[in-house]
């Protein structure tokens, strides 16, 4: 075997080192997840929790989160200002 061959197999086998930069926005977008989630769990024990109300809404940054109870079922609408999306989440 050769030493080229060698070298292309050492090549072949690098593994990228991560930069700062990356593992900042590793960590940023990390974060990011688990506070809106938190958020995200926050919002339901307030739509369905002992203390529920049938209505409200909820700004989240740029997102607007409305829920209204509706014949038994909660309509959750998420706004961002650009698209919609409805839930529907049947009562049980």
């Amino acid at each position: 075997m050769t030493a080229s061959h060698f070298l292309n197999l050492l090549e072949s086998q690098k593994q990228p080192v991560a930069s700062e930069s990356d593992t900042i926005t590793q960590f940023t977008e990390d974060l990011e997840r688990r506070l809106l989630s938190g958020l995200a769990t926050e919002i339901s024990s307030q739509i369905f929790g002992q203390d529920d109300a049938p209505d409200g809404v909820f700004l989240v940054g740029g997102l607007e989160v409305n829920y209204q109870t509706i014949g038994g079922d909660v309509v959750v609408t998420l706004t961002d200002g650009i698209s919609t999306t409805e839930i529907v989440v049947p009562s049980f």
